[in-house]
């Protein structure tokens, strides 16, 4: 009978380098890197690692969770995690972890998406004859996150009244 003792090291952190800024629901790609005490790449760590949406602080969970939330290194101790997705406008970070042990990226800013709708308010469906009523528009993206237009142009049919768009 023989008896095989392999040495492994264990990651120590795990360094994650995401791009600055992405844009809502569009695919990003980031580096997720196994990192022994010195700061070192362990080029034979091998395994799961778990990911997730942390706030900016990198202290609690950010307001959704990542479109995949699992990576494989499967060698050399790092992998290019491509085709990831975050769908809401806000700072955040990303945690990596496995083997008890946990790396955050930087803060990440997500930019909301095209404009997909525009919200007026208040919904009106008659008007007093020379009453005077302000509305507000909001642009979403396709996830609800405001947008911000290029620019909006109001009309009114000129037997209904008129608009001051000034105000």
């Amino acid at each position: 009978e023989r008896v095989t003792a392999t040495y492994v090291t264990l990651p120590y952190t795990f360094y994650v380098e995401t791009p600055a800024t992405v844009t809502a629901g569009e695919p990003f790609f980031f580096l997720i890197v196994a990192r022994d005490e010195s700061n070192v790449t362990l080029t034979s760590w091998k395994g799961f690692v778990e990911l997730h949406a942390m706030n900016a602080d990198g202290t609690g969970p950010a307001t959704a969770e990542l479109s995949d939330t699992t990576a494989l290194i499967a060698s050399g101790g790092m992998v290019w995690k491509l085709q990831e997705k975050y769908n809401v406008s806000e700072p955040i970070r990303i945690s990596a972890s496995a083997d008890g042990v946990t790396g955050y990226s930087q803060p990440m800013t997500v930019l909301p998406g095209p404009v997909d709708h525009v919200v007026i308010e208040p919904t009106v469906d008659e008007l007093p004859e020379y009453a005077t009523r302000n509305f507000v528009a909001t642009a979403h993206d396709i996830y609800e996150n405001e947008a911000q237009p290029s620019a909006y142009t109001w009309s009114v049919e000129s037997t209904l009244g008129s608009l001051n768009t000034t105000v």
